[in-house]
């Protein structure tokens, strides 16, 4: 994928790149047959598979089964039971870095971002954000 992020679309981090809207069509475009930047479509699908039908506090139990299990802090390594490995990766806005694991998530638009935000406090999220903001992403495998 590196290949295909072009200036502008992307900046180095700790944990790989950070991308923007702009940059999915992109990347979508020059993945191997299958593969797709994850849309909300398939964090719905993950997040009711493990029971969590809601944004919702009283989900911590069930968000430690995607976290990964050393890289957050205060005792909030996760189990990884599921295989996701969620570190907090972090995102970036025009000035300032975050340090939760905040997912670009791919709703064929490039005016806005849409993201998938795991806290420090066992909460989850989804939102819009501004089309410049910067954030880590995850690739889907169609398995048919």
């Amino acid at each position: 994928v590196r290949a295909f992020v072009y200036e502008n679309y992307s900046i180095e981090h700790k944990y790989n790149l950070y991308y923007n809207a702009a940059s999915i069509s992109i990347i979508n475009q020059n993945l191997t047959n299958g593969w797709h930047v994850s849309t909300y479509n398939d964090w719905t699908v993950l997040l009711n598979f493990i029971g969590i039908t809601s944004e919702a506090f009283e989900t911590s139990d069930k968000i430690a089964k995607l976290r990964s299990t050393n890289g957050w802090f205060e005792n909030q390594n996760g189990t990884n039971e599921y295989g996701l490995n969620l570190i907090p990766a972090g995102w970036k806005d025009t000035d300032k870095e975050f340090k939760e694991a905040r997912l670009l998530v791919d709703d064929g638009n490039t005016n806005h971002s849409y993201t998938y935000m795991f806290d420090y406090n066992n909460y989850y999220s989804k939102g819009e954000r501004n089309p410049d903001y910067v954030f880590p992403i995850r690739l889907v495998r169609n398995l048919t």
